[in-house]
């Protein structure tokens, strides 16, 4: 099992994650980490995971045993620093596997280590790539305090907001909503073009429910400045509280 203390890279991370904390930006801040279905997909290769889920599911629960296992590890660690936790899902999208596959190999996983920070008394949030509407009462059964959506990039853009309104249907308030403004477009876009999918998000989701509105992911390292203070500004014209509620 990684020592989150010693091995490879994983001390640095956490001692960015302390200097982040020292620096109290005025913004909240946390950290990825990359969750169990990822890290075993990511030791087994994909593709061999994928068959695995006929050939051998037995095999796929003793490597998610262990990649829950140092996930929890790996996340008391990052929760020391006093940053927020978030785990990141890529391969869990259900544009790379089923709904079943979903309940069957990690659902189970995600729920004992939404549990392991719940019983400290610390919300955990996920970001799963791609489609997800259709495990939305099944993330939320898990207890994650917040859901981060990605595009769907088989849908056009006028549909990428869809999953908001799916999961504003589903949740009722359960959960907290974030996304999920085109993350490619920080870096080349107009002004419309960025204050027309910052009102879409919040037109979708805000006056439902807790909502966070951000990028569908990371945004690219080329992102131009400009675009995103566009971002930001469209945030404060459409979020004000009497636009949304009134």
């Amino acid at each position: 099992m990684p020592d989150p203390y010693k091995t490879g890279r994983l001390p640095g991370f956490l001692e960015q994650c302390e200097a982040l904390v020292k620096a109290k930006p005025p913004a909240a801040i946390g950290a990825v980490a990359v969750g169990p279905w990822t890290i075993a997909m990511l030791l087994r290769n994909p593709e061999m995971m994928l068959l695995d889920t006929f050939e051998d599911p037995q095999f796929i629960h003793d490597l998610m045993r262990i990649a829950t296992d140092f996930s929890k590890t790996w996340g008391d660690a990052i929760v020391k620093t006093g940053i927020g936790l978030s785990y990141s899902e890529p391969t869990a999208s259900i544009s790379l596997i089923s709904p079943d596959n979903y309940r069957e190999f990690i659902a189970p996983y995600h729920k004992e280590l939404v549990e392991h920070f719940k019983a400290k008394k610390v919300g955990v949030t996920t970001h799963i790539c791609g489609t997800t509407y259709p495990i939305y009462e099944d993330l939320i059964a898990c207890g994650f305090t917040t859901v981060s959506f990605d595009l769907d990039q088989q849908s056009d853009p006028a549909l990428h907001v869809d999953q908001l309104t799916r999961f504003m249907e589903v949740s009722k308030g359960r959960a907290v909503a974030i996304g999920n403004v085109d993350a490619t477009k920080f870096e080349k876009t107009t002004r419309e073009e960025m204050e027309a999918d910052v009102r879409r998000c919040i037109d979708a989701a805000a006056r439902h429910s807790g909502f966070i509105l951000s990028t569908s992911c990371e945004i690219p390292p080329r992102s131009n400045p400009e675009i995103v203070k566009w971002f930001m500004d469209a945030a404060h014209d459409f979020g004000r509280y009497e636009r949304v509620l009134g």
